[in-house]
């Protein structure tokens, strides 16, 4: 791939970082002062089909990069640089189809990606980035949303971890009920997220719409939850969110899926991609055969069993306050980790409805320390992958 770099710096420090990405990657690099000098070398050698531009100036680069859908030019893909894009523009350039946007602080790393996508296609998957985690709610009412949320919040703000340890880490939770979703509500945040927006042309997603269809929770969690619509919504192909999936594997380094029962067919590649399932569901019988059969089911689909766990919520407490009747399910289920959430009804409501998290507001709560031990389980299946 030849490179292009259309910039009226000098050699700055940016652009010597661009420039060792090319190197690293064996990619030609030509410097120009401007866009119609590197659309004449274009269309003397159409083999080069890659064009960087580094723009100072927003609004006149956005126009110059408009102006070569007219330029009748061979494939040309446009890698955008700035610091001042606005929204408004970015979807002027997403909308062409052939362009790339960053800023500065990621473009180097942005940049890397782009050329390995255009260099090579596609082989499928392989051993991603990211850590993915798939909450899958056995029926309804089991609080797998709530257990998605927590764990996630847990994660970002590091109370799994040993304090001297502790660290913070960027964690996506992705949730799957695209009709429905609730969860921004239960954090008194605004969803973000419209699948259908980009459900044509997903493979143009970078870091900067990403950054644009996320709610940011302040303890570091990106909730990805689709905006609500006042009439119905039109079906989002599977291949657009698992493209979706691709490119926030490359940022973050976990991803929660809140997958609800009813769309556990339509997401089987994302639960047969994940690194972790977890089954939620209640702490009763009924439940308990739900259970067992969703567990058959997915072994069936060809998901590994040492990669399924199990919670129970809403479990009762004996006198001392441990779960009561733990051994009674592990017999049901002797290859499966299983973990307990106790039950705390109220306390879960408090937090609903005041749009605050259970583990920030009172970790110390017994309902808190449960859903903190599946972060750490979470971590010790990570650091073990």
């Amino acid at each position: 791939m030849h490179i292009f770099l259309v910039t009226g710096e000098k050699n700055t420090p940016r652009t010597e970082q661009i420039e060792k990405v090319a190197a690293v990657r064996g990619c030609a690099l030509t410097r120009l002062s401007a866009v119609p000098a590197a659309v004449a070398e274009l269309k003397a050698k159409p083999e080069k089909s890659a064009l960087l531009i580094v723009a100072g100036d927003a609004e006149s680069s956005v126009a110059e990069i408009e102006s070569l859908a007219d330029s009748r030019l061979p494939r040309v893909n446009v890698f955008y640089i700035s610091d001042h894009l606005t929204a408004e523009d970015y979807k002027r350039l997403l909308h062409l189809g052939f362009v790339d946007a960053s800023d500065w602080s990621s473009a180097a790393r942005e940049l890397d990606n782009f050329i390995s996508r255009h260099e090579k296609p596609s082989e499928g998957q392989g051993n991603r980035p990211g850590f993915m985690v798939s909450f899958i709610g056995v029926g309804g009412g089991v609080g797998n949303t709530t257990l998605a949320m927590e764990t996630g919040i847990a994660l970002a703000s590091s109370l799994a971890g040993k304090k001297a340890e502790a660290k913070t880490e960027k964690v996506a939770m992705l949730d799957l009920n695209l009709e429905s979703s609730v969860v921004c509500e239960y954090l008194n945040l605004q969803p973000k997220l419209d699948l259908t927006g980009i459900a044509d042309n997903p493979s143009r997603l970078d870091s900067f719409m990403i950054g644009m269809l996320a709610a940011q929770h302040p303890s570091g969690v990106d909730i990805f939850a689709s905006i609500p619509t006042s009439g119905a919504r039109a079906p989002i192909p599977q291949t657009s969110i698992l493209e979706f999936l691709n490119c926030i594997d490359e940022i973050y380094p976990t991803i929660i899926l809140d997958i609800p029962d009813r769309a556990s067919i339509e997401t089987k590649e994302m639960v047969k991609a994940s690194d972790l399932v977890i089954l939620t569901a209640l702490y009763n019988v009924p439940s308990i055969k739900l259970l067992k059969r969703k567990c058959d089911h997915l072994r069936a689909a060809g998901v590994r069993p040492e990669l399924i766990s199990i919670v129970l919520t809403d479990a009762s407490t004996n006198l001392i306050g441990s779960i009561a009747h733990r051994f009674d399910a592990a017999a049901l289920f002797p290859d499966t980790h299983i973990l307990y959430v106790r039950r705390d009804r109220n306390f879960a409501m408090e937090c609903v409805d005041i749009g605050v998290s259970m583990v920030q507001t009172k970790p110390q709560a017994g309902i808190s320390k449960d859903i903190i031990c599946i972060a750490a389980f979470i971590q010790e299946k990570r650091a073990s992958r």
